[in-house]
């Protein structure tokens, strides 16, 4: 899962400073990745 997490270049370089704004953009991130997954299947 991290790996496809990484994609996004955002967290994969962790340019939040704050916890709560990284984990915020993990959030999107796995919302789409879900979202990609729901919409092929």
């Amino acid at each position: 899962m991290f790996g496809h997490l990484k994609i996004n270049r955002a967290i994969a370089t962790r340019y939040d400073q704050l916890a709560s704004s990284f984990l915020g953009m993990v959030y999107l991130a796995t919302a789409r990745y879900w979202l990609k997954f729901v919409h092929a299947a």
